[in-house]
């Protein structure tokens, strides 16, 4: 039964309902704790902590990590510590623990490569970027995040890749490097089409977009706004959020909103001059 529960509760969270998951996830973790069953505690309790972390309540995310921290380390599991310590320490990084959450994905990493986990390296490296990067410490972010970048690519984990382009992207942009950074994101646009994410790539490219509207010698970022805006896939926040900074530059142009929303990722970014060499 709370195998069963589990299972709903995340259905009902990749289905978008975190309030209907969270109570499946709770009956769930009850009933393990009722039979003593170590391992799907700390399953239960990381996946309410994982929630907790989305619904942005980091206390709360923090509380049910520092539970499970006693069991996995009774476990004798060195993968599920090293992910125990990687998840509290990015609730950590967002209540502003940044020591802690660096001691901590030190140690997550540093377990990760005694064990050989290739993607767990890179995940521990995007983290410990993320963090450098909530400290302004950009050259850490960036050497961090390429780092993590170069074992995605050698292992050829395209989720990570997708996921960590637009991070370095954001970095770059911090540390004023315009063109680096668009590159980045295009990497991004194209890696989650393969995908068929859409919304993420088109998030993607609204960075692009965002970027060439500060840097108006950059591209037409007018024409790139209304294809994504345009797009049928474009999420409805996204899409008000753009239409209200064009209103508020007050810029009018529709040229393109009616580009070929088919087109493949490659056409996309040769039409609006995006290089992803």
């Amino acid at each position: 039964v709370a195998n069963s529960l589990n299972n709903l509760a995340l259905l009902r969270d990749r289905m978008g309902d975190i309030d209907e998951a969270t109570q499946l996830h709770t009956e769930s973790l009850e009933i393990r704790e009722r039979l003593g069953t170590k391992t799907g505690i700390f399953a239960s309790l990381s996946n309410l902590a994982m929630l907790a972390y989305r619904r942005e309540d980091y206390s709360g995310a923090k509380k049910l990590h520092m539970r499970c921290g006693p069991i996995v380390r009774e476990l004798n599991n060195k993968r599920l510590l090293a992910l125990h310590l990687s998840n509290l320490a990015m609730v950590e990084g967002e209540l502003g623990e940044t020591d802690e959450a660096q001691a901590h994905l030190r140690e997550s990493f540093e377990i990760r490569h005694e064990i050989g986990d290739k993607k767990g390296m890179a995940i521990a490296l995007n983290n410990m970027g993320l963090v450098a990067e909530k400290l302004n410490n950009y050259e850490i972010a960036e050497r961090m995040l390429r780092e993590s970048l170069r074992i995605r690519e050698e292992i050829v984990d395209r989720w990570g890749l997708a996921f960590c382009h637009p991070q370095l992207g954001r970095v770059l942009a911090q540390r004023g490097d315009g063109a680096a950074a668009e590159g980045e994101y295009g990497r991004a646009f194209c890696e989650f089409s393969s995908m068929a994410l859409h919304a993420d790539a088109l998030k993607s490219l609204a960075e692009i977009a965002q970027l060439r509207i500060e840097q108006p010698d950059a591209g037409d970022s007018v024409a790139l706004v209304h294809y994504i805006a345009a797009h049928p896939n474009c999420p409805n926040e996204l899409r008000e959020r753009l239409e209200s900074q064009l209103a508020s530059l007050n810029l009018n142009h529709s040229e393109n909103a009616q580009f070929n929303s088919s087109a493949t990722a490659s056409e996309i970014c040769a039409r609006f001059g995006i290089s992803v060499e």
